[in-house]
């Protein structure tokens, strides 16, 4: 019986942050789908990493992320790390186009070469939940 009870909560915990955690999902797609054709092109990706990128090689470094990250909002230090780490998929300290093209792969669950928004909100809500020791509950 405890067992049962353990496997509910857990369930039930996971649903909330889904609900919890899919606006502000939205959101984020909303601001990444720059022409609002409800689509995100490997353009698209590249271009929202751009305000990161203080001295316009091309390439975004640990420290020119977390420069922005804790200068707009530094209560989420811990999960701009975090975030780095995902993004750095080669890890090589730098994030570039061979990351955004591993970035965009991650994201095209479906292979067709586009990100929707229902792929794009289930992979961040998925993000959330497993970083929400990280950042502060939103809803």
């Amino acid at each position: 019986m405890t067992k049962l009870l353990v496997i509910i909560a857990l369930w039930m915990t996971e649903t909330y942050c889904q609900s919890t955690f899919t606006p502000v999902a939205t959101e984020l797609f909303t601001g990444t789908d720059l022409n609002g054709d409800m689509e995100i092109t490997r353009t698209e990706i590249e271009s929202s990493f751009t305000k990161y990128d203080e001295n316009g090689d091309g390439r975004v470094s640990r420290v020119e992320y977390m420069d922005f990250v804790d200068r707009y909002t530094p209560h989420l230090h811990a999960l701009g790390q975090e975030l780095y780490n995902d993004y750095d998929i080669n890890k090589d300290h730098h994030i570039d186009l061979n990351d955004f093209e591993a970035y965009f792969t991650k994201l095209d669950t479906s292979g067709d070469g586009r990100v929707s928004k229902d792929e794009f909100v289930s992979y961040w809500v998925k993000v959330m939940v497993a970083t929400s020791h990280l950042h502060e509950t939103v809803g």
